[in-house]
């Protein structure tokens, strides 16, 4: 009994030693525990804030960006206008340059014509007048060799020497009023008119323009046909100068058939078409004259303006300033527009726009 009593008494020491050790122990992870708790609950809050702020950041940068964004399109538009901007400008100069270079050339057709209508006028009217004159006294000459008493063969001899003076006599009249016809022309082209601008019918003018070149050609030359199609209201009133507006009408409209006579020449078969349209739009009158003749070729549209350019050959009369007389009544008179559009070989477009009343 002694001895167990002991024995529960060690044993109860010792577990009394165990339990205060097992107790220091666990109160010793508690603390570890609630040290690392704090501890990591520290890391947590900074990690917390650390994403707070660059969820801030990226908020802000986002707004940055689309601040940015807006900037790059606004500077863009802004580009593409000053580019619109700087290519109209170009444009305008371009066209300014154009007027200019044919404003210079004008300038030069000027002073030429002036010197020709001075130095050649008088000389080429001394031509043609002795001309003239020399056929009237060549018949007066062959009516006193008749009377006189010749032998057949000396007759003979001065009639076919008369009969050549006479040819002669005759191509320097035509030779002559030929240049006389072309100084004529290019004093037109430099003319200085004073008419005034009156209302007028269109369409009256445009017809009977037609009915005379078309009677010219079918004098000229009967074997050559072109179907005319009209398309002209009745009354297409304008405020033009009409002799300048029919002049126009007139050279276009000999242009076209002269194209499709040269297409025929080379063609018996072939059968000219004349499309001539006319309408009023808005406060314009448009005008459209459309034929089926040789064209024009592409290199050549852009100098068809250009005074003494010409596609038709050498010694028919013809000193390339028609069109350019077109050009200046139609757009420097009459405040209108003048375009051609062809295609080599199969067709010729010209249109006209005129202001249907004066601003």
């Amino acid at each position: 009994s002694q001895s167990y009593d002991n024995a529960y008494d060690l044993h109860k020491d010792e577990s009394t030693l165990y339990r205060i050790g097992l107790y220091s122990l666990a109160l010793l992870l508690l603390l570890s525990v609630s040290w690392a708790f704090r501890r990591l609950r520290g890391i947590i809050a900074k990690l917390n804030a650390e994403v707070k702020q660059r969820v801030k950041a990226q908020d802000a940068l986002a707004v940055v960006n689309i601040e940015l964004e807006d900037r790059v399109k606004r500077r863009t538009q802004e580009l593409s206008n000053k580019n619109e901007d700087l290519n109209r400008t170009l444009d305008e100069l371009h066209e300014t340059q154009q007027e200019l270079i044919i404003s210079e050339k004008m300038a030069s057709v000027g002073m030429l014509t002036t010197g020709i209508a001075h130095e050649i006028k008088n000389p080429l009217n001394f031509i043609n007048n002795f001309s003239e004159l020399s056929r009237d006294l060549i018949v007066d000459l062959e009516e006193n060799l008749a009377k006189l008493e010749l032998t057949q063969s000396d007759k003979d001899d001065f009639n076919e020497l008369l009969s050549d003076i006479k040819i002669n006599a005759i191509k320097i009249k035509e030779h002559g009023s030929r240049a006389n016809s072309i100084v004529e022309t290019m004093l037109l082209h430099t003319e200085q008119t004073g008419s005034k601008k009156e209302i007028m019918n269109i369409s009256t003018l445009l017809e009977q323009c037609i009915d005379i070149v078309e009677g010219n050609y079918n004098e000229k030359m009967p074997a050559f046909k072109v179907d005319i199609q009209r398309n002209i209201p009745t009354a297409l009133n304008g405020q033009v100068i009409g002799q300048a507006i029919s002049r126009v009408f007139m050279y276009i409209l000999d242009n076209a058939f002269s194209a499709m006579h040269s297409k025929f020449l080379n063609n018996k078969d072939y059968l000219g078409n004349l499309k001539v349209n006319a309408r009023q739009q808005a406060d314009k009158i448009l005008i459209t004259i459309h034929d089926n003749g040789t064209g024009i070729k592409k290199a050549l549209l852009e100098k068809v303006f250009e005074p003494f350019f010409t596609t038709k050959p050498t010694g028919k009369g013809n000193t390339g300033l028609g069109l350019s007389i077109c050009y200046d009544t139609i757009v420097k008179q009459h405040k209108g527009e003048l375009a051609i559009l062809s295609t080599e070989g199969e067709y010729t477009e010209c249109r006209i726009s005129l202001p249907a009343s004066e601003n």
